[in-house]
């Protein structure tokens, strides 16, 4: 609050409405760099939440071919049981020539 009112003061002193603290090449040069580093970070942001987005889209991906492959794999041990049964309850040939 100190350092408006401080701003509101110098800049209610200068009779022509400009800034008070005028705007060194310096000053400049930073308020430039920043700009480019907020800049450089959104960008940087951005492909971080588009890299998301693929990472979440792939992993829906393999969570549906994961659940293809269980169902696969169900069936397959559905039959596999079956002909084992099969295969348990089929005379041996011993067992036909007695």
């Amino acid at each position: 609050m100190v350092g408006l009112g401080f701003a509101l003061v110098q800049r209610g002193s200068v009779g022509n409405g400009a800034a008070a603290l005028p705007s060194s090449p310096a000053h400049e040069q930073s308020s430039n760099e920043l700009i480019e580093t907020t800049k450089g970070l959104q960008i940087t942001q951005q492909q971080a939440v588009d890299q998301l987005q693929v990472v979440q889209d792939q992993l829906v991906a393999q969570k549906a071919e994961t659940k293809k492959l269980s169902e696969q794999i169900a069936t397959l041990t559905e039959k596999l049981d079956a002909l084992q049964q099969s295969i348990a309850n089929t005379p041996t040939p011993a067992a036909k020539s007695r």
